[in-house]
């Protein structure tokens, strides 16, 4: 503060000294400590309210900036609350926010000293995470790396990893046809060994294992056609009450449709004529 001050410690204390209409030399001391008290700060303002916040704008002053409760901050606009944010112990990652240039998506990321940061969104109560789409969009919602699900319980599910569409809806995977292991539609196995894919319009569903085609279902002349790849040996015998159907060469050049049973006996259904 300047030297002959008597400014109080807070803003909020000020009251006018001035006798007269001239200015003494405490009173420019005062003004001159305000000055220096607002480039110094803290600005300590009142905790305000959702209808009269601290920060606000003239013409507007139910709009800006309260303090609801300790460690705090509360953004009203209308005098209705629209945005709350708190801390949390020992907190050292954070929300980044950031525009983007045309024909770019806006962008809402983490960010602090974490190497690898997870994102969290939780609902309260039994409310659902909705992904509305604008008007004239195409798509809902897009997941650009994939989807882990652990110890989820969704729907009338109740495995872990459970997809669970409302009551008679269904999963539609759309524009999944793929020529290579890089845009099959589904892949399983850590090791992407199995894929499947729709080739396109050929109402076909391709079943691929380590990117080599091994079957496929095709709707063809209002019926349904299974096609199977030999096996190099006969397949192992299944658990009880099931079997397992497969192709396998006879030895002399010619494909046979077998079955095997939990017994390990092996069925010849038919062969190449």
């Amino acid at each position: 503060m300047s030297s002959g001050s008597t400014y109080p410690a807070t803003l909020d204390l000020w009251t006018n000294k001035i006798d007269g209409d001239y200015l003494t030399v405490a009173d420019i001391n005062q003004f001159r400590s305000a000055v220096e008290l607002l480039e110094a700060g803290p600005i300590l303002p009142n905790v305000g309210s959702i209808s009269a916040p601290a920060y606000s704008f003239q013409g507007d002053s139910n709009t800006g900036i309260w303090r609801s409760g300790a460690d705090t901050i509360d953004f009203a606009v209308g005098a209705v609350r629209a945005l709350q944010l708190i801390t949390t112990a020992s907190g050292v990652n954070y929300h980044l926010f950031a525009p983007s240039a045309t024909g770019n998506a806006a962008v809402h990321q983490v960010a602090g000293s974490d190497t690898n940061i997870g994102l969290q969104l939780v609902t309260k109560g039994t409310g659902p995470h909705i992904f509305s789409r604008a008007s004239g969009s195409t798509e809902d919602a897009r997941i650009s790396s994939g989807i882990v699900l652990v110890g989820t319980t969704l729907g009338t599910g109740s495995v872990a990893g459970d997809i669970v569409s409302k009551n008679t809806g269904a999963h539609r995977f759309v524009n999944f046809a793929g020529t290579s292991a890089a845009n099959y539609g589904i892949i399983s196995d850590v090791s992407d060994n199995l894929q499947l894919h729709v080739p396109g319009a050929s109402d076909s569903i391709n079943f691929h294992f380590a990117n080599a085609l091994y079957g496929w279902l095709q709707m063809q002349n209002s019926g349904l056609g299974l096609l199977f790849s030999e096996s190099s040996a006969d397949h192992a015998a299944p658990s009880a009450n099931q079997f397992v159907m497969f192709g396998k060469d006879n030895g002399s050049g010619k494909t046979q449709v077998a079955v095997r049973f939990n017994t390990g006996a092996v069925q010849i259904l038919t062969t190449e004529p």
